[in-house]
């Protein structure tokens, strides 16, 4: 077991957009981003933040059971991905940029976990990260936004008539809202 800590500081300055000709493929993109940057917690960041501003959350594939686990390069080509993408594509980013990651496979209470539930089935990865000595914990998954419930044409119709609003949507949609955790 290793110590762990959650006090990394997170620069959002560092770039996080890239031309087209280094999206061919992760490698190309982790060495454009990281290449000329030092520190390992700047290439982390910059890492980080390409991924949660980049990759949405593929919420058809986890409200269908798809939860498979996807090649690196099919989560970097689809831009989508559950949270086992999310973190193996952060762990060959860093492995690119000559940092030590792992992805961590755990529990986690979501939209789906009601008081009283039992936790008890593993469905959340995240990462961590070895910087400046030590093990800090990142969650691109959680990092890039979160789930919001979209409703279609109709509820939005008798959302404007009603003062309350009470139509709610069984519709699911990921919506990128950069946080860090």
């Amino acid at each position: 077991m290793f110590p762990l800590s959650i006090t990394a500081q997170v620069d959002t300055v560092v770039r996080v957009s890239a031309p087209g000709n280094v999206f061919g493929n992760y490698k190309d993109l982790a060495h454009y981003l990281c290449d000329g940057i030092t520190g390992a917690q700047e290439n982390a960041n910059a890492i980080y933040n390409w991924i949660t501003r980049n990759i949405k959350y593929d919420v058809k594939a986890v409200q269908k059971g798809e939860l498979k686990n996807p090649e690196v390069e099919k989560v970097f080509k689809s831009r989508r991905a559950e949270c086992g993408g999310y973190a193996r594509l952060l762990v060959e980013m860093c492995r690119e940029a000559q940092l030590k990651s792992i992805s961590i496979d755990g529990y986690a209470k979501d939209w789906m976990f009601d008081d009283g539930n039992k936790v008890y089935i593993p469905r959340h990865a995240w990462n961590a990260v070895f910087i400046n000595g030590k093990w800090e914990l990142a969650d691109v998954t959680r990092g890039a936004g979160g789930l919001v419930q979209a409703p279609n044409w109709w509820r939005k119709i008798l959302n404007k008539i009603m003062r309350n609003k009470v139509c709610y949507s069984k519709h699911l949609e990921f919506r990128f809202e950069l946080k860090y955790v």
